[in-house]
């Protein structure tokens, strides 16, 4: 059995790799209407992978007998427009 206090450290930890899954699943979509797919595309690897991370800590939490809570996360910021400059820079 796991300790309370590692349960709420590692739904905490759900919640941030969550949170992260989100935010590189805006950027993909902004990138994507700005027409840079090869970055969406990253992007949209990027959150895979945040993803799994969360999965490996909910299943770790559920396997030693832990309860999984899921904690609400903020919506991203919408705002990426330094992503396409920062794209830009590296097509010139």
């Amino acid at each position: 059995m796991i300790s309370p206090t590692m349960a709420t450290a590692l739904n905490e930890q759900i919640k941030w790799e969550m949170y992260s899954a989100n935010l590189y699943l805006a950027m993909s979509a902004y990138l994507q209407d700005a027409g840079l797919t090869g970055f969406s595309h990253w992007m949209r690897i990027q959150y895979q992978e945040e993803t799994a991370h969360a999965l490996k800590f909910y299943d770790f939490l559920l396997s030693r007998g832990g309860q999984v809570t899921m904690l609400s996360i903020d919506a991203p910021d919408a705002n990426w427009r330094w992503l396409t400059a920062t794209a830009s820079i590296g097509t010139r």
